[in-house]
């Protein structure tokens, strides 16, 4: 199975493979949702046997003439349920003493504290040979509220996932001239003042100055503007754009991890594990509803008490602390705010700050200053004008000289000739002439597209009509 990990594909012979890759090499929100779901599937396991014998003690299995397989039973449950409640509440008794040492209680501490004393209970039932325990309630609501875990880890890993392409600033490699020697290094290695090329096709690596060459670069990610622009000796580059159809040499003028794409690169990566406004304000509001949680715990016990058995007093104290755990917040609105940043992410949207999330929900009117940033960032055929030439055999050699290039106009006519079922021309000695067009022989005639210095290079006239044509479409 072929599985993508910190950007990277890989090959694994199952899914168990590829969770332990993750959980060794995998970055925090992988690693993170790799562990948990090794903690479900133990916990998983661990619990349905547990649920298993309880049913068959709430069932009245083990009465009569079995009774005396009621210890045994109890202390089956126990083995069982230690490592369930080791396993699966690691993280919840962690976070709780970490908050604790700090002076804050969170909503854990509810799940700690239901858990732990449901847990304690029943393990001082079993030595006292105690008629009732209550293993099954520790574990299912770990296993619940582990579920709710994994699949906020699951969330951010796969937002995570998502933002990689965009986001390989400094996982990228630049191809670094020294004299007649070309070697790959990684772009964070790369300082000031080092000479880069970049082939057709790929990513600029580095902030710099184009030293040698002719292309055009599609900057749409940087300025949202979707025109493809011309560069050539001595114009600016930026690195996270694309070189689309001319080898270029580029002198660095900035190190590899202080270009701007690399600073985007990191804020974004950072929106993911920040916290957004209505996450601090459930956090706010737990700090506060937690010590209420508790006394109203502590008090449904005392009440109850006077009634009933201690045993089930506590039992409906415990199912106050669990019942009152406001998980749903504190799960949702992470979950919601990686998930929306994965997903802007897909279209081409980059999210710096948690908060605009929330405030982009709020609005009502947006109003833009120009209509290329409402461009779907493709071009297509509109049109054909020809003079006295059939459309369709035009398009037809252009698509056999374009199917040869990076540039985005190319892929447009590549595309306009197949809509039409048109076979593209075979075009042999095809030669790309940057920032001017492309040109090559089909049945031993020139066929050339390009720009209007083009045409006036090679020494051939446009027509008077289109000519006038294409300078009012400009």
């Amino acid at each position: 199975m072929q599985r993508t990990v910190n950007g990277e594909s890989h090959a694994f012979c199952c899914y168990g493979c590829c969770i332990a890759f993750q959980v060794k090499n995998g970055k925090s929100e992988e690693w993170e949702a790799a562990w948990l779901l090794i903690r479900l599937g133990v916990g998983a396991f661990l619990s349905m046997n547990i649920m298993l014998f309880s049913l068959l003690l709430y069932a009245g299995a083990f009465t009569g003439a079995d009774a005396r397989l009621l210890p045994w039973i109890h202390l089956l449950l126990w083995v069982f349920a230690t490592p369930a409640v080791i396993i699966l509440g690691g993280p919840f008794f962690a976070e709780t003493w970490r908050e604790a040492r700090d002076g804050h209680v969170t909503s854990a501490a509810l799940i700690v504290l239901g858990v732990g004393t449901a847990y304690l209970y029943s393990a001082f039932a079993v030595l006292e040979r105690g008629p009732h325990v209550y293993f099954d309630t520790a574990a299912m609501v770990l296993m619940l509220f582990t579920v709710g875990r994994y699949l906020e880890a699951a969330g951010r890993a796969r937002a995570a996932r998502n933002l990689e392409p965009l986001l390989a600033a400094e996982s990228e490699c630049a191809t670094v001239v020294e004299g007649s020697l070309e070697t790959r290094r990684p772009v964070r290695e790369v300082g000031i003042g080092t000479l880069v090329r970049v082939r057709p096709g790929e990513r600029i690596p580095l902030d710099g100055t184009v030293m040698e060459g002719e292309s055009h670069a599609d900057e749409a990610v940087i300025t949202g503007e979707n025109r493809l622009v011309p560069k050539g000796v001595g114009s600016p580059v930026i690195a996270g754009t694309i070189n689309m159809d001319g080898p270029l040499l580029i002198r660095s003028n900035r190190a590899g991890t202080e270009t701007r794409w690399a600073q985007i690169c990191r804020s974004v990566r950072d929106a993911l594990s920040r916290r957004s406004p209505t996450q601090r304000l459930a956090d706010r509001v737990v700090g506060v509803f937690v010590p209420l949680v508790l006394s109203l715990g502590v008090l449904t016990v005392l009440y109850w008490a006077q009634w009933l058995p201690f045993d089930r007093a506590l039992l409906i104290g415990l199912s106050v602390l669990v019942i009152a755990c406001p998980c749903a917040v504190g799960l949702a609105a992470p979950l919601a705010t990686s998930l929306g940043i994965g997903r802007l992410a897909r279209r081409g949207c980059l999210v710096r700050e948690p908060g605009a999330l929330e405030e982009l929900a709020r609005t009502r009117l947006v109003a833009f200053d120009k209509t290329g940033t409402l461009t779907s960032g493709r071009a297509h055929v509109v049109r054909i004008e020809t003079d006295d030439v059939v459309a369709d055999k035009v398009l037809a050699r252009a698509a056999g000289l374009e199917r040869h290039s990076e540039h985005g106009f190319g892929h447009a006519i590549t595309e306009a000739a197949a809509a039409r079922g048109l076979d593209p021309v075979v075009i042999g000695d095809v030669r790309i002439l940057p920032g001017r067009g492309i040109r090559g022989n089909a049945d031993g005639q020139v066929v050339v597209a390009g720009n209007r210095a083009l045409m006036s290079e090679l020494g051939w006239s446009v027509a008077l009509g289109l000519g006038e044509l294409g300078l009012s479409l400009e």
